[in-house]
């Protein structure tokens, strides 16, 4: 898949990638710490795993890096099945240009570095649920293009808004903030009749 045709996504993380780490200390490389996220040490201890195994040097696990893995002494994986392939956050000018996009639209994304870490997912999780994607945090065809090409947007303040409130407060009493506070979107009409007074 073409870079700009891929989905863009953060690192696989969980109770697999624990013991995928944990497994990898056995077999003596360094992960870092077991801490459940698959970053940029145990990408590069799997590689390490693969190329002195003869598996393709990919840093993903897939079925057949995780059965070598559940085959070594000790593993951790022993009689665990793989529920879904391991691999990194993506990076690139792909991601480069996704952060920039949430940026513009009010969703501040962290550092634009090109990476797709935390923020860039937790930015990415907060446009879907404003705009009514699937929310995944994924930036599959949907959400790429309502980010990229048809360049959805809300105002900065009202983004901020959103990403704050979201699981904090009621759909009504948000809706009724963001009337009541920015005339460009309403105004008087937050303290319609329609909805209930504060």
């Amino acid at each position: 898949m073409a870079s700009q045709d891929r989905e863009l996504h953060g690192a696989v993380g969980g109770e697999d990638v624990r013991l995928l780490q944990a497994t990898l200390e056995i077999v003596g490389l360094d992960p870092g710490t077991a801490d459940g996220v698959y970053g940029p040490r145990t990408a590069a201890a799997v590689r390490s795993y693969q190329a002195s195994r003869g598996l393709t040097e990919d840093a993903i696990v897939g079925p057949r890096t995780w059965a070598r893995l559940s085959g070594e002494e000790g593993s951790r994986l022993q009689g665990r099945q793989l529920q879904t392939t391991i691999v990194g956050a993506t990076s690139g000018q792909d991601v480069r240009d996704a952060q920039e996009a949430l940026r513009a639209a009010g969703f501040p994304p962290g550092a634009i570095d090109g990476v797709y870490g935390p923020d860039t997912e937790a930015a990415v999780v907060a446009f879907q649920t404003v705009h009514g994607l699937r929310v995944d945090g994924i930036i599959g065809p949907e959400t790429k293009s309502a980010l990229l090409t048809r360049r959805l947007r809300l105002s900065p303040t009202v983004a901020r808004i959103l990403r704050e409130a979201t699981g904090k407060v009621t759909a009504a009493e948000l809706a009724r903030s963001i009337l009541d506070h920015h005339p460009e979107y309403g105004g008087d009409l937050g303290r319609s009749t329609l909805l209930p007074p504060s």
